[in-house]
């Protein structure tokens, strides 16, 4: 049963590149041709802005689950509920931050490129 579940989970790694390549080579021309060139780079400057304040996570979902299937497991409630509360200050605190940090982005991106991008309305 677990050589099963090892062999498909290399499939759909592979088959998950796969698409992510094909639909990448598909989806840069279209966007392309129906944003242009200046607006296309602005959106893939927005989509990275957007992927750096995700990282803001650092993994924090891969934690939580390791430790509450292992309290799962043991039927410990009162380590799941100071991990639930832990967690969800961690998370706030994380999506405040967000918010401020896009904010400030947001308000300053005229300053920040003024020289750099071509003349659009933000």
């Amino acid at each position: 049963m677990k050589r099963n579940q090892l062999k498909t989970g290399i499939v759909l790694s592979y088959i998950t590149i796969l698409l992510g390549l094909l639909i990448s080579l598909t989806y840069t021309p279209i966007m392309i041709r129906l944003l242009g060139q200046s607006e296309y780079g602005l959106f893939n400057l927005a989509n990275s802005t957007i992927g750096y304040l995700g990282i803001l996570e650092f993994g924090f979902s891969s934690s939580y689950i390791r430790f509450y299937s292992r309290y799962k497991a043991e039927n410990d409630t009162k380590h799941i509920e100071n991990l639930n509360g832990l967690f969800i200050c961690v998370y706030s605190t994380i999506a405040i931050l967000t918010i401020i940090l896009g904010t400030v982005l947001v308000h300053s991106i005229n300053g920040i490129f003024k020289i750099s991008l071509s003349k659009t309305k933000f």
